[in-house]
């Protein structure tokens, strides 16, 4: 069923597409709906010579409020970066320290060190 889909689905883009070729045997497709009109062109984005390859985009300039909102989520991001790598740290710090307490509090069983000489 699966297959019928996408066989259905595949020869549908094919007909919107024009490039259809089908078989003999297959029913006339039906005609397929007038494509939309393409959108107006835009002008390409202006250029900036640089010194040392080809032309750069232009960036658009932002302004005053946009770069104090930008530099002040820089600001955040930097600060909850270094707060989530503290909690990072000091939970790892303590899985490791858990592990080594649970696995080391107590000797390994023969069943065990068997299994651990095998590996």
């Amino acid at each position: 069923l699966q297959a019928q889909a996408l066989v259905h689905a595949h020869t549908q883009a094919q007909i919107a597409a024009n490039i259809y070729k089908g078989d003999t045997t297959a029913p006339a497709p039906a005609p397929a709906a007038p494509a939309p009109a393409p959108p107006a062109a835009r002008p390409p984005p202006p250029t900036v010579p640089t010194s040392t390859g080809p032309p750069g985009l232009l960036l658009p300039s932002i302004t005053p409020a946009q770069l104090t909102q930008q530099n002040t989520l820089t600001q955040k991001q930097t600060a909850k970066q270094a707060e989530l790598s503290c909690q990072h740290s000091t939970q790892l710090f303590a899985l490791r320290a858990r592990f080594q307490q649970d696995n080391l509090a107590c000797t390994p069983t023969m069943d065990t060190r068997t299994k651990q000489s095998n590996q």
